[in-house]
């Protein structure tokens, strides 16, 4: 019989009601997590490959002025929000030297999730139809694979840690990089609802909550 586990959230997901009303605490909320840079060298720091990253000063001595960049105006939006793409010569021009961006890689409106509950994996592509963030406007989800259950810890983030979590890519020729960290992510409206059941979904969660400390911050 599984533990009890009270989810303490601030938004909905379809798995939701087969949590308990009381027992161990999980937390899931949209505002909890690292900051942009925090993320980027947190994964960095596990060796899974990140787009290029800095404050303004330092990518302009290592690319040329013409390169595109992703200028962050707010480190801890998600969401394609706190956002712009422009040159780095603009972006010298407009923003403080110190202003953190990364460097733009991959296709415009593209990028892939995989989606760690426990230790089963999703893979989703999502393409915009109508603007280069790949989570803004006209979006189209693609399941790549769905709930395949990942024999090892090679290559992902430590299940007893983050429970559920998911890292966004974008594909650079034929190599893929992170740009982004989530430990919140919703996964109603990816069509994990479809295959998925809610209670798949929480027993999964309840063999790794509570059984490891969570060590990164919440704001």
């Amino acid at each position: 019989m599984s533990r009890e586990v009270k989810l303490i959230t601030n938004f909905h997901d379809y798995y939701d009601h087969h949590f308990d009303g009381s027992g161990m605490p999980f937390l899931r909320k949209h505002d909890m997590g690292m900051n942009r840079p925090q993320m980027l060298d947190y994964l960095s720091s596990k060796g899974i490959k990140t787009v290029p990253y800095g404050h303004l000063h330092e990518m302009a001595k290592k690319y040329p002025l013409h390169a595109e960049v992703v200028v962050y105006t707010d480190i801890s939006k998600h969401q394609g929000e706190g956002k712009i793409r422009m040159s780095l010569i603009e972006a010298l021009e407009t923003y403080p030297i110190d202003t953190f961006c990364t460097l733009f890689c991959g296709n415009l409106g593209e990028s892939w999730r995989v989606l760690n509950v426990g230790r089963r994996k999703t893979i989703l592509d999502y393409r915009s139809k109508n603007d280069w963030r790949s989570n803004v406007g006209d979006v189209e989800i693609t399941i790549i694979d769905c709930w395949s259950r990942m024999p090892s810890f090679e290559g992902i983030l430590d299940p007893f840690e983050f429970p559920l979590v998911a890292i966004d890519y974008v594909k650079d020729g034929k190599e893929l990089l992170a740009v982004d960290l989530n430990v919140a992510p919703q996964l109603k409206g990816t069509g994990m609802e479809d295959i998925v059941t809610p209670e798949k979904v929480v027993n999964e969660m309840k063999k790794y909550i509570g059984r490891g400390a969570m060590k990164h911050g919440i704001r």
